[in-house]
């Protein structure tokens, strides 16, 4: 951790003193916020890092329940597999552990032999290369065994994680862009965080997914902020009306927001504002930017904006 901030102090004056050189200035942004609002991402699983199969309509329980009910038979067969694949990943490690301590002590007997000890390594190597390939085999269908069943529902990993680096090359231009617009403003992200240092493997969701909370992007971005006719209803109905559907735009938008514990660091500031004073921030100009680029409704996109604002 005193390496990430020291790292991180350093990039941050170093972008503050070439601003200072420049009279460009400083800008932060929140990058987790601009991540999770864009609108590729209302298909995108924070818990498992995967991204919705695009056939998938996450919006019908009926079809959801099925998938899961799916996706749980195949887990348990995977809990299966994970043992004996790691009995065997075991056995493995135990032959290369033993190769190692003999190679070293025959290696050590020969030297003192004065024998010519190229063939041996030679042989060594070969052995070893081939423990190392079997242990890499073993360790993929030992993943594939953790993540049965995923592929019911999400994008393979591969494919996930090309899709989200699009993402992250969008945002990215769209940054260049406000900072070039802006002289060369510095761009900081006030949400950086130093990645942990294990990451925890993917359980598939037996019982336990929230089918409600699924599709809840998707359904802020098509919300409908259409009001009856003028005049209908008793007095005081058009207020209350338009109250209520505000609410429950805001409503959706806090469910989102804390829909599962692993998308609260995506997109909480918990580490704290690197600039303490002073600086323009300019997540929203940049998520307007890519809510645009969406044609994201007018109406959504407001709402979105405004309490993406409160979030600082």
């Amino acid at each position: 951790m005193v390496r990430w901030t020291f790292g991180l102090l350093l990039i941050f004056f170093l972008a503050m003193g070439l601003s200072i050189v420049a009279g460009a200035g400083l800008a932060t942004v929140d990058y987790s916020i601009l991540l999770a609002f864009h609108p590729a991402m209302a298909r995108y699983d924070f818990t498992f890092q995967r991204f919705f199969l695009p056939e998938t309509n996450l919006s019908d329980p009926a079809k959801m329940e099925q998938i899961r009910k799916k996706m749980g038979e195949k887990a348990l067969a995977g809990q299966t597999t994970e043992v004996e694949v790691d009995r065997d990943r075991q056995r493995v490690i135990r032959e290369m552990q033993q190769l190692e301590i003999g190679s070293r002590q025959t290696i050590s007997n020969m030297l003192k032999e004065n024998k010519d000890v190229g063939s041996f390594q030679r042989t060594y190597s070969f052995k070893q290369q081939e423990l190392n390939n079997r242990l890499a085999e073993l360790d993929r269908r030992y993943l594939d065994a953790q993540e049965a069943g995923l592929e019911l529902l999400y994008l393979s990993r591969e494919k996930s994680d090309q899709f989200l680096a699009k993402v992250f090359q969008e945002i990215d231009r769209h940054l260049a862009a406000v900072s070039q617009e802006r002289g060369g403003v510095a761009i900081v992200d006030r949400s950086f965080m130093a990645p942990p240092a294990v990451t925890l493997r993917p359980a598939p969701p037996i019982g336990d997914m929230d089918i409600s909370t699924a599709d809840l992007y998707n359904q802020l971005l098509g919300f409908s902020f259409a009001q009856p006719p003028a005049g209908s209803g008793p007095p005081g109905h058009m207020e209350r009306v338009v109250e209520g559907v505000e609410s429950r735009f805001k409503d959706s938008f806090q469910r989102y927001l804390s829909q599962a514990p692993a998308l609260r660091p995506v997109v909480a500031n918990l580490r704290g504002r690197m600039v303490l004073a002073g600086g323009e921030d300019l997540t929203g100009t940049v998520l307007g930017r890519v809510l645009d680029a969406y044609g994201t409704n007018p109406d959504v996109k407001a709402r979105l904006l405004q309490y993406v604002a409160q979030l600082n």
